[in-house]
């Protein structure tokens, strides 16, 4: 099984800029997936606070199609 977070990065590879994809997800990795909630690892916490105010929505989407329903995304 593929791991949704590589699905989902894909997802959000095709709707932004590369540069804006390498420089803040290209070191997100998933850290676990409990079903409702999808917790992700950030490289610091500049990371987790541009991602959550400029790309969350764009993440619980790609998440959400990857998964097929909803995920609360966490940050770690």
């Amino acid at each position: 099984m593929a791991n949704i977070w590589e699905q989902a990065a894909g997802e959000i590879r095709e709707r932004i800029s590369s540069e804006g994809f390498q420089r803040w997800f290209d070191g997100v990795e998933m850290v676990s997936d409990d079903g409702s909630t999808l917790e992700l690892s950030v490289p610091n916490p500049i990371h987790q606070f541009f991602i959550e105010s400029n790309y969350l929505p764009l993440v619980s989407e790609a998440v959400a199609k990857v998964c097929g329903e909803p995920r609360l995304i966490a940050f770690v």
